[in-house]
């Protein structure tokens, strides 16, 4: 038991793992339990932005559906109503 604690006193704070077990019911806490067989410290990279300074990304999570079809579509909707998203 104090073999295994120390395991777990030896992964730090904020690391990514990967764990490969079996995930059986535990029928003393009636709840799901992992028996663990292996665990691998995976390396993760912070996102780094490429875009080159001053120009702008477009967010299409805040331009209506509307507006995107607008030149394809324009004589079947009418666009005149959307507002883009702040």
């Amino acid at each position: 038991m104090k073999k295994e604690a120390k395991k777990y006193d030896m992964i730090k704070k904020n690391s990514w793992l990967r764990v490969r077990g079996n995930i059986e019911m535990n029928n003393f806490t009636h709840d799901l339990t992992m028996n663990v067989q292996d665990v691998q410290e995976v390396v993760h990279y912070d996102r780094k932005d490429l875009m080159p300074e001053g120009e702008k990304r477009l967010n299409f999570m805040r331009i209506p559906i509307c507006q995107l079809w607008m030149p394809y579509q324009k004589s079947k909707i009418d666009c005149d109503s959307c507002e883009v998203g702040a």
